[in-house]
């Protein structure tokens, strides 16, 4: 169980160092675009496209770190009377419960929607339409993973101690 908490964890932080690289392409391909378009009344004929695709991809990507950093909307107004091992045990349970229905919604349909993408190609880069979705099956399917270790209050990776320098927390 050691061993795959800790692919987890790499998984996630590369996938953090990742989502900031996917930013960072679409903000210079898009400045860019809009420097060319000002300067010489010329874009990249992929240019918008790929930075579509950059954004679909860092979506999903945050969607997923979203869910192990638990930052989800909660509404607190129910749960604030409520004793910690209520909350604990009942309300968090229901909600890791939550998390995996939705992350086995997106690996079945994201699954489905790469597939359907295979058959057609994108108009400027001519990728298959499916590396625009890729990201889809591969959120859904961390999202299981980690409502799944959360259900069992398996301790993770605190990503925020890797950036801060703190320590690990449950």
């Amino acid at each position: 169980m050691k061993g795959i908490k800790k692919a987890i964890d790499a998984i996630y932080l590369f996938l953090t160092y990742f989502g900031i690289i996917t930013v960072l392409a679409m903000i210079l391909i898009v400045a860019f675009n809009v420097f060319s378009r000002l300067i010489f009344n010329k874009t990249l004929g992929w240019g918008e496209e790929v930075s579509l695709i950059l954004m679909v991809w860092f979506s999903m990507i945050g969607l997923a770190l979203g869910v192990k950093m638990k930052l989800h909307i909660s509404i607190e107004i129910f749960t604030m009377k409520l004793s910690d091992k209520i909350k604990k045990n009942v309300i968090d349970r229901i909600s890791h419960v939550c998390s995996l229905i939705l992350g086995i919604v997106m690996l079945y349909f994201g699954i489905k929607l790469v597939k359907n993408g295979m058959t057609s190609t994108l108009p400027g880069t001519q990728l298959p339409t499916s590396v625009e979705y890729i990201f889809v099956p591969i959120s859904g399917f961390l999202i299981c993973i980690n409502s799944i270790l959360d259900f069992f209050m398996v301790k993770q990776i605190d990503l925020d101690s890797k950036f801060l320098g703190g320590e690990q927390n449950a």
